[in-house]
């Protein structure tokens, strides 16, 4: 709050582009697939939808499908350049925090036709070798209030390039699930 009122803020948090796993349909969980060609092309779409705000922070999951299409899409706004370093690279922090959601020995398994798999998750039932829901919004919990909450109050916009269980845990999070 300032003596003007409330701190206007943006929080945009995007998924990664997609994969062939996805295409596939198959659990890709933490294992580092890259962006297919569809991927790409939706990563520089997303481009026209983030020329604004001016972010004053990014953060991806380390994968390369989350970080890749920050890049992209940062590189396709057109408007972000100051997010660059001296060297043109994009300054955009990996967090583990926002890693996917370890999908154990469910990875590299169709979620459609597997019915093993295809069950409904519960939310604090671990998947075999992996995590549970409860475990990533916990995470995801935890890097929200210690590092994106102070930023926002601050009156900060920020990006976060990530996956869909970790879209999911923010909206858990933020009260929106």
């Amino acid at each position: 709050m300032t003596a003007a009122g409330p701190v206007k803020a943006s929080l945009v948090i995007m998924r990664h582009g997609q994969t062939d796993y996805n295409k596939d349909h198959l659990m890709t969980g933490q294992r580092d697939i890259p962006i297919n060609k569809t991927g790409e092309t939706q990563a520089d779409e997303v481009g026209a939808l983030i020329k604004t705000p001016r972010f004053d922070k990014v953060y991806s999951s380390p994968l390369g499908r989350a970080f890749n299409t920050a890049a992209r899409a940062l590189d396709a706004a057109g408007t972000q350049a100051h997010l660059k370093d001296a060297s043109g690279n994009w300054q955009i922090e990996k967090r583990t925090e926002v890693i996917e959601l370890d999908s154990g020995a469910f990875t590299g398994r169709n979620y459609i036709t597997d019915a093993e798999v295809a069950e409904p998750f519960k939310y604090a039932k671990r998947l075999p070798d992996g995590e549970s829901i409860k475990d990533v919004v916990e995470r995801v919990r935890e890097f929200y209030e210690a590092e994106v909450q102070p930023r926002l109050a601050r009156g900060e916009n920020v990006l976060i390039s990530a996956h869909c269980f970790i879209l999911l845990a923010f909206e858990i999070v933020l009260g929106i699930e």
